[in-house]
C-alpha cells in the first residue's frame, strides 16, 4: 500500500457542490446528493458571488449572501441529515470552488454543464475546473 491510502473507505468523505439559480447547478446538486447519501458522504453546497469591479483592481465589500430556499434544504436535511452545509463565498465560482475543495480536503468537486452557447465561448466553469483544478471534477449534463 502506498503512502496516503485511507482504509476503511469507499467513495468520498467530502463531495463540493458548485450552485446558483440555474438548472444546470440543480441537476448537479441531484447528481451530488445522491452520491452523497449512497456513500455516506458530506455534502458541501458552494455558491460563489462575483464581486463587481474585481477585475480592474477595485475590491468593493462582500455583498449580502444569498440564500438557500426553504424547500432545497428540506429536501437536503430528508436525504443528508446532518451531513451537509451551505457555503457562500465573495469571488469567481471556479477559484471560490477549489478553495473549497483544498480547505476541506473534498474528494470531488461537483458542477453543472453550461446551457448558454455564450458560455462556451468564454469558457465555463466546468470547463476551467476540469483544466485547473487538481480535485477530481464531476460535470453533470
Amino acid at each position: 500500500m502506498g503512502a496516503g491510502f485511507e482504509i476503511g473507505r469507499d467513495g468520498p468523505g467530502t463531495v463540493v457542490v458548485g450552485v446558483d439559480d440555474s438548472e444546470a447547478a440543480s441537476h448537479a446538486l441531484g447528481w451530488a446528493v445522491g452520491t452523497a447519501r449512497r456513500q455516506g458522504s458530506e455534502l458541501v453546497l458552494v455558491t460563489a458571488v462575483p464581486l463587481p469591479g474585481a477585475s480592474i483592481g477595485f475590491v468593493p465589500p462582500p455583498l449580502d449572501p444569498p440564500e438557500l430556499s426553504p424547500e432545497r434544504a428540506a429536501v437536503l436535511n430528508e436525504f443528508l441529515p446532518g451531513r451537509w452545509r451551505y457555503l457562500t463565498r465573495n469571488g469567481e465560482a471556479e477559484a471560490e470552488l477549489i478553495a473549497v475543495a483544498h480547505e476541506l480536503k473534498a474528494d470531488a468537486i461537483v458542477v453543472g454543464r453550461a446551457r448558454h452557447p455564450s458560455r462556451h465561448m468564454l469558457g465555463s466553469v466546468a470547463s476551467r475546473l476540469v483544466r485547473h483544478a487538481d480535485t477530481p471534477v464531476v460535470v453533470v449534463p
